[in-house]
């Protein structure tokens, strides 16, 4: 009977030993989501891209027509020079001066304000994306997902906890 009891409580054990470790494995899974191929897949970038691009053609068309009536006036000027006086051809090149300095602080402002909007276009994108990954998660049972992108924060991930596709393919639905 001694034998019996001991070979019982054997088998016992290595079931909950087996089992503790296979859930054990479940509370802690972990998975890697790349989030560059999830940003090309689903589009999120090129969405904020052409936002971008349509400020910048707006600008563009700006610069575009303050440069051409900058090189206006810069002709007329150099027509009308050899009948201006001295005090008159040192005025226009100094208000010429003044314009040109103007559309160069526009240009820097301008694209000040164009990075600040990519900026935070991204950044409100990435706090989407980042709602959505916690929503996966959590249906997924996941205790953490590791987000790898191009700075090499993940050097390497084994295809079996890589579930960008798997949410790719719920972001779509």
């Amino acid at each position: 009977m001694r034998k019996t009891n001991w070979f019982a409580i054997g088998i016992l054990g290595i079931v909950i030993i087996t089992t503790g470790f296979y859930i054990g494995q479940q509370k802690n899974k972990v998975v890697v989501i790349d989030i560059m191929k999830v940003y090309k897949e689903t589009g999120i970038g090129e969405a904020v891209n052409q936002k971008i691009r349509t400020q910048q053609n707006s600008y563009q068309a700006k610069m575009d027509t303050l440069m051409q009536e900058w090189q206006a006036e810069l002709k007329t000027f150099e027509k009308e020079r050899n009948n201006l006086s001295t005090k008159e051809i040192e005025s226009r090149k100094k208000m010429l001066e003044n314009k040109q300095t103007q559309i160069q602080q526009y240009a820097s402002v301008q694209q000040k304000k164009i990075e600040e909007k990519k900026q935070k276009l991204f950044q409100n994108e990435f706090s989407k994306l980042n709602e959505q990954v916690k929503e996966f998660a959590r249906e997924k049972n996941y205790k953490l997902v590791v987000g790898a992108n191009n700075s090499g924060n993940v050097l390497f991930v084994e295809d079996k906890i890589n579930v960008t596709d798997e949410f790719v393919e719920c972001l779509k639905k």
